[in-house]
C-alpha cells in the first residue's frame, strides 16, 4: 500500500514537473515571440481607470497580442506581484512587437508625444487655436485657463490673463491630457528659461520681470530682424525715462481686438485716436498687459537695451527700421519712407 502510495505521489511529482515546466517554456515563448513578424503600427488609447482586463481586451482587438487570456493573466502578476501597472495615454504599438515589450511600453509609459510649435508674437488665443488645430487641447478651454486669475496665481502668472507667459518654442505634447496639463508644461519652459537671474536683473534697470515681459512684447511685434531688438529696445526705454508716449502702433491694434471687438487690419487716424488702456498714443507708460507672447531674444532685449539717444524709429518698408535722436531727423525719415514710398507705390 505503501508502495502504491510512494509510486502515485512519484508520478504526480513528475506530472507536475513537466506541467510546470510546460507552462514555463509557452508562457516564455508568447511573451518573447511577436504575434506577426511583419510590421503594422497601430495607435491604442488606454485610458484612465481601465483594468488589465480592459486593458488585455482592448491589445487583443488590436492584433496585437495571439492569446487575450495570456497577456491579461502576465499584467495581473506584474500588477499583483511586482506592482508594476499599465498607464494612461496614447500609444505606438506594432504587431511585430512582442507581448513583453508591449507590456513594458505600457507600464514604462512611453506615450506618443507630438511636436508643435509656438511662434512668436502671438496673441493667447492665437496659440490656442493651434493647440486645438493640432489636437492637443480643446479652444474654450485653454482660452477658458488664460483668463482664470484663481489658476494662473496658483501657477505664479501675474497679471489679468496668461499674455506673455506662453513661450514660443517647440514642444511634445501628449494628446488626451487636459488644457491645464497643456498650460503647465508650458509654464514650466518658461519656468526653466527665465530663471531668478532675470528677474533680479529686471529689478537692477528699475522694472519687475512682469514690466519686462510687456517691454518684450512690444519689441516683438515691432523688431522684424533680430539685430534691431535692442535698439527698438533702447527706444522704449529712453522714451519711458524721459515720461514721454511710446506711440507704438502694434498697442494700439491689441487694444482694438482686446477692447472694441477687432482690428481690420487697416490702421487708420482715428484708430490711433481710439482710447483703450492699450493705446500707447493717448496713455504714457507702458500698457497694462504685454500684448504677445514674445520670445527669449525679445525678453533679453528687453532687459539688455542698447545704449544709444535714439527716441524716435520709421519703418523703411524692408523689414528694417530709421532710428533717430530727434523729432527733426524723425520727421525727415517719416517724408522719406513713408510719405515718398506710399506715393511711388501708387503711381
Amino acid at each position: 500500500m505503501f508502495k502504491k502510495l510512494v509510486v502515485i505521489i512519484l508520478i504526480l511529482i513528475i506530472l507536475f514537473t513537466f506541467s510546470a515546466v510546460y507552462i514555463y517554456r509557452s508562457t516564455k515563448e508568447f511573451l518573447t515571440t511577436p504575434y506577426k513578424y511583419e510590421k503594422k503600427e497601430v495607435l491604442v488609447q488606454i485610458k484612465r481607470g481601465m483594468s488589465d482586463t480592459d486593458v488585455a481586451d482592448l491589445v487583443y482587438k488590436h492584433g496585437l497580442v495571439s492569446d487575450r487570456k495570456k497577456f491579461y493573466y502576465f499584467l495581473r502578476f506584474l500588477h499583483r506581484n511586482r506592482g508594476l501597472e499599465v498607464k494612461a495615454g496614447e500609444y505606438l504599438l506594432s504587431t511585430n512587437m512582442t507581448p513583453w515589450q508591449i507590456a513594458e511600453k505600457l507600464i514604462k509609459r512611453e506615450v506618443v508625444k507630438y511636436k508643435v510649435t509656438i511662434p512668436e508674437g502671438l496673441r493667447f488665443e492665437e496659440v490656442a487655436q493651434i493647440l486645438d488645430r493640432e489636437k492637443i487641447a480643446y479652444y474654450d478651454e485653454f482660452v477658458s485657463l488664460c483668463q482664470d486669475r484663481v489658476f494662473l496665481s496658483s501657477i505664479g502668472i501675474e497679471g489679468e490673463n496668461c499674455e506673455g507667459y506662453l513661450l514660443p518654442d517647440t514642444y511634445l505634447f501628449e494628446r488626451n491630457l487636459n488644457a491645464k496639463d497643456i498650460f503647465r508644461q508650458i509654464n514650466d519652459e518658461f519656468k526653466r528659461r527665465i530663471t531668478a537671474g532675470y528677474i533680479e536683473k529686471a529689478k537692477e534697470i528699475g522694472f519687475s520681470l512682469y514690466e519686462i515681459l510687456i517691454i518684450a512684447s512690444m519689441i516683438e511685434k515691432e523688431a522684424r530682424i533680430d539685430e534691431e531688438r535692442t535698439l527698438i529696445s533702447s527706444v522704449i526705454h529712453n522714451r519711458l525715462k524721459r515720461g514721454m508716449g511710446l506711440y507704438i502702433d502694434a498697442t494700439v491694434i491689441y487694444g482694438l481686438i482686446r477692447e472694441k471687438g477687432g482690428f481690420n487690419g487697416n490702421l487708420t487716424r482715428r484708430d490711433l485716436e481710439t482710447p483703450t488702456r492699450y493705446n500707447t498714443y493717448i496713455i504714457k507708460g507702458l500698457p497694462p498687459t504685454p500684448i504677445c507672447n514674445p520670445g527669449i531674444k525679445s525678453i533679453n532685449a528687453a532687459l539688455m537695451p542698447a545704449k544709444t539717444s535714439y527716441l524716435y524709429y520709421v519703418s523703411k518698408n524692408d523689414g528694417s527700421h530709421y532710428f533717430c535722436e530727434t523729432l527733426e531727423c524723425h520727421n525727415k525719415a517719416v517724408y522719406k519712407y513713408q510719405i515718398e514710398y506710399y506715393r511711388k507705390v501708387r503711381r
